[in-house]
């Protein structure tokens, strides 16, 4: 069985290294949402999940919540659907300078919706995508 410490990964980390290193997003992180940030934006945060797969195989299966957000309406969901396009159907990549995670596979979880930021009015889609992935261990040798 592969060691749990490998096997763990920074779910957050590797979506926002992914969008990053396509250039979509604008100021992509896992920030405080009350606090003042530049639009557009998408906040990015673990919402669940854990290890799938038999003991030859484990390898985290985590829920991450995107909160897209933009200056309309329109433009919150034209980035969401950017974001989307980048993360759903990442397949087989090693993620990370130095790399630290190999993913998998990247699946949207079904579940996007207009959901206005009600203290700020800020433009905001929220989405889930279910990101599999294994720790720097899994990363293939150059």
């Amino acid at each position: 069985m592969p060691d749990l410490a490998d096997t763990r990964v920074d779910v957050e980390r590797v979506v926002i290294d992914l969008l990053t290193d396509a250039g979509v997003g604008g100021a992509v992180g896992a920030f405080n949402p009350d606090d003042e940030f530049p639009l557009p934006a998408v906040l990015v945060h673990r919402a669940g999940g854990g290890l799938v797969g038999g003991s030859a195989g484990q390898l985290m299966g985590d829920l991450v919540g995107l909160d897209v957000y933009a200056d309309t309406k329109s433009a919150a969901w034209d980035l969401t659907a950017d974001v989307l396009e980048v993360l759903v159907g990442t397949e087989g990549e090693v993620v990370g300078s130095p790399p630290h995670a190999w993913v998998s596979a990247v699946e949207d979880a079904g579940a996007t919706v207009w959901l206005p930021d009600e203290t700020t009015g800020r433009a905001r889609y929220s989405a889930v995508v279910r990101v599999y992935a294994r720790g720097e261990s899994a990363v293939p040798a150059p």
